[in-house]
């Protein structure tokens, strides 16, 4: 008797739906040189998927690009998050 193999394939998106308190603050990214809109780090932790300690590390490695104001409240580049989420994040 001859034996069947099946192979299922399943693909899965995710939709991640993201309500901010205000609209996030624009102004002109140092680093990317355009116009971007800052999240702070909490919204960032949480619209990437990553501990809040790994956001302050992608600072600091110069992956992830911020703003500090002189209250010293951080927010992140949207623009750099969204490229180290689709570049993925072993690089």
């Amino acid at each position: 008797m001859k034996t069947r193999r099946r192979e299922i394939a399943i693909e899965v998106d995710r939709v991640v739906i993201v309500k901010a308190a205000k609209k996030p603050a624009s102004a002109v990214c140092n680093e990317c040189g355009i116009e971007s809109q800052f999240i702070s780090v909490v919204e960032a932790h949480r619209l990437a998927g990553i501990s809040l300690r790994r956001c302050i590390c992608l600072i600091e490695g110069e992956r992830l690009h911020f703003l500090e104001t002189a209250d010293g409240m951080l927010f992140i580049c949207l623009t750099s998050l969204l490229e180290y989420k689709i570049k993925g994040e072993n690089l």
